[in-house]
């Protein structure tokens, strides 16, 4: 996995063997291109290439780098509902930032749509706010 950081949020990573294999579903052949024409993964065109924003993905460090683990679990319901002209940063800001709709029974500090999904929370209820960007 190549990844891009030019100092920002946009933090992205190339289409790579790990990232398409992530993104196969079940059984079927529908990879990360795939994904991104049907918009249920977001991508940056580049090229000929994709850049795909790490919010979408677990990624844990190994020996010094970071290394795609899973996809995030439900953001294949979540990003269909986003408006496909929301700019990089804004969907990066929305997927990391806290929103007062998002809170556990037993806690008080909001999350954000990616750690509240992360949680194995209902990605219904981020889908309703995906929605309303």
């Amino acid at each position: 996995m190549r990844q891009y950081n030019r100092g920002g949020p946009s933090t992205c990573c190339r289409i790579g063997r790990r990232v398409r294999s992530l993104t196969r579903s079940r059984g079927a052949a529908v990879g990360g291109r795939q994904r991104l024409l049907e918009r249920s993964l977001i991508g940056i065109r580049r090229g000929r290439g994709w850049l795909l924003p790490r919010y979408q993905f677990q990624v844990q460090q190994q020996d010094g780098q970071p290394v795609v683990r899973a996809l995030v679990p439900g953001i294949e319901q979540v990003v269909p509902r986003l408006s496909p002209e929301l700019h990089p940063v804004a969907l990066w800001r929305w997927f990391s930032s806290p929103s007062s709709e998002l809170v556990l029974e037993d806690e008080d500090a909001p999350l954000s749509p990616r750690d509240w999904l992360i949680a194995g929370r209902d990605p219904a209820a981020v889908a309703r706010l995906a929605a309303g960007l």
